[in-house]
């Protein structure tokens, strides 16, 4: 079985925390801290077959011209030449563990077996070098702040609903941010200042005063963008990776530790629910199902689960959709959710006035945008939680069936709900008594000549409990 690969987009950049290159040991510790991310995230999904951990690898010697020259010819225009924040770079990637440095051939190679080949494709070609200065999953605690910006990615074709950002599927954005930096190169006169401005936006170099006449490395010290150690970083990552192939790294060998399913949902479910009951405790699911970047998987969506829990997932579908619904909607009490079926061709408003609801509020609590359904069809209802065993009886009545539980229940003088109370006849024939201190509802009956009942029953009273001040309603 081959090993399992995140289908969400791969960083494009190793970002900088801080302006400047006296801040290269402070930005090398940052990105250190993140390649190691990448291996545990690797790892969370894959065994090791085979590991030498005492593989001995010494990066070849190379010298100032072999690296140029190879730059030049694979980079071309885009190359602006030597600087040694390059040699920099070099050493930082090679100077990691031997299993790790194998661990980026590995995925690096998958990412070119899933993207397909990239011949007389140049601007292809580069994305992929993008992707290489940092080999990353990304972290299903990040957002997405790192991808093609969501204006410029809906010119290509992309598009983003509520809950669903495609921008975390590798090929999709691959082929968008492809299509972006073709256009950018015929907007720019400098090749190196459209790749520049397709990472960091081109505002951020057309502001410069006279960049047209600059390279890259004339620009550098003045470009006010985190992340513009990105033009070495690719660089060197294109050089470092160029020499593996050449003095024969081996690769990893994995399996997957789990095989994954395409699964669609019939309800609104949230990802965060789906690990709990799993058990997910390193978040697997959350990070193979990214693209919900609220963690909301919408109706009719395909999302991906362990082939392992698919059988207890289909035998607490319903618990799992209710609690879903609980969370999205931060459903609590005195509000409880119960299942109704929706019989074919139903009218949802019908449905709706049962339950003391409305049609926007069936359809936001279920995901829905059709109020009408020929086939019949499972709804999520938010009733007030004491009325909620009485409403759970509806499903298996029919419309004249829960008419008849509507008029039995109003006919009881028992635990109505709210709105099935029947309006008190209006009486002019009435007065008010305030509660004074040591008012109790006896003393007031027998002031009164009525009992304590009725004045419960004219007031809505749950308890026999006054408040100083609280007017009560006397019927004569």
């Amino acid at each position: 079985m081959p090993f399992i690969f995140i289908r969400g987009f791969l960083f494009l950049l190793i970002l900088s925390p801080a302006f400047g290159r006296a801040m290269d040991r402070s930005y090398r510790d940052d990105v250190a801290k993140n390649l190691d991310d990448v291996t545990q995230n690797f790892l969370k999904f894959n065994d090791l077959i085979q590991l030498e951990r005492k593989v001995k690898f010494d990066f070849p010697k190379y010298t100032r011209t072999e690296l140029d020259n190879f730059l030049k010819a694979e980079f071309g225009a885009v190359y602006d030449g030597y600087d040694a924040s390059i040699d920099d770079y070099i050493r930082f990637f090679i100077s990691r563990p031997v299993s790790q440095l194998q661990l980026w051939l590995t995925i690096d190679q998958q990412i070119s077996d899933e993207l397909g080949g990239f011949d007389g494709k140049p601007h292809a070609a580069l994305t992929h070098q993008l992707l290489r200065s940092r080999l990353n999953y990304p972290s299903y605690h990040n957002e997405a702040s790192l991808l093609l910006p969501h204006p410029i990615s809906l010119v290509y074709g992309q598009t983003k609903s509520a809950y669903v950002d495609l921008r975390w599927e590798n090929k999709l954005h691959f082929k968008w941010f492809a299509s972006y930096l073709s256009d950018l190169f015929n907007s720019f006169d400098h090749a190196s200042h459209a790749l520049a401005a397709s990472v960091l936006g081109a505002a951020t170099i057309t502001r410069i005063d006279g960049f047209k006449q600059k390279s890259y490395w004339e620009l550098y010290p003045v470009i006010q963008h985190p992340c513009r150690d990105f033009y070495p970083a690719i660089l060197a990552a294109a050089f470092v990776f160029h020499q593996f192939e050449k003095s024969g790294l081996k690769k990893h060998q994995f399996k997957a530790k789990q095989e994954w399913v395409q699964v669609a949902a019939e309800f609104p479910l949230h990802v965060a629910v789906l690990s709990t009951t799993w058990k997910d405790k390193v978040k697997t699911i959350t990070l193979r199902n990214q693209q919900y970047y609220k963690q909301i998987i919408p109706p009719n969506s395909i999302f991906f689960l362990p082939k392992s829990f698919l059988i207890e997932f289909r035998s607490k579908e319903m618990e799992i959709a209710k609690e879903s619904a609980y969370r999205i909607h931060k459903i609590k009490t005195p509000f409880a959710l119960i299942y109704y079926t929706q019989k074919p061709n139903e009218p949802l408003a019908v449905v709706a006035k049962n339950f003391n609801s409305s049609v926007l509020d069936v359809l936001n609590v279920n995901g829905l945008s059709d109020s009408l359904s020929m086939q019949e069809r499972r709804l999520l209802i938010k009733v007030p939680s004491k009325d909620s065993v009485f409403y759970t009886g509806f499903d298996t009545l029919n419309y004249e069936g829960i008419q008849e539980q509507i008029k039995l229940r109003k006919e009881e003088f028992v635990g109505w709900p709210e709105q099935h109370k029947p309006k008190p006849v209006e009486n002019k024939a009435q007065q008010i008594h305030v509660v004074k201190s040591g008012d109790t509802l006896s003393a007031i009956g027998r002031k009164y000549r009525v009992s304590v009942k009725q004045i419960m029953l004219w007031n809505n009273l749950k308890s026999t409990n006054l408040q100083i001040g609280q007017k009560l309603i006397i019927k004569k």
